[in-house]
């Protein structure tokens, strides 16, 4: 999986990959304002992954939580956190996540989640 600038994407190391990735890096440089899904649409729709023969899934958005918007923790998989301005607040929020998932756990293995709800989370607190 790599994430960051490029979003998230599943690979197995191949030359196809390897072209993807290097196409990828090509459009953040032509294209510095856009969206990261608008990248992964760019390299879809412009015919590059049809000529290396690669084939292209999209994750669902369903199992994908955001910092800063309440979601269903019995859904998500991975938090994104985009809404942080700064690495600290982006730390010091990620954090009280992690704190707060631990909890999840321990009572939904304790069959007292209902107890908890996407309102129970702390965080966001710094990132806006």
């Amino acid at each position: 999986v790599i994430s960051g600038d490029g979003g998230f994407f599943h690979l197995k190391t191949n030359e196809r990959t390897y072209q993807f990735i290097k196409n990828l890096n090509l459009k953040r440089v032509l294209y510095p304002d856009s969206e990261h899904q608008s990248l992964c649409k760019v390299s879809g729709n412009d015919g590059f992954i049809d000529l290396i023969g690669m084939e292209v899934s999209y994750f669902s958005e369903v199992n994908f939580g955001r910092l800063c918007l309440p979601c269903d923790l019995n859904q998500i998989y991975t938090i994104q956190a985009n809404c942080c301005e700064d690495i600290d607040s982006k730390i010091h929020d990620l954090k009280l996540v992690i704190d707060d998932w631990r909890k999840f756990k321990e009572l939904s293995a304790n069959n007292a989640s209902s107890k908890w709800s996407p309102l129970s989370w702390r965080a966001p607190q710094k990132c806006i």
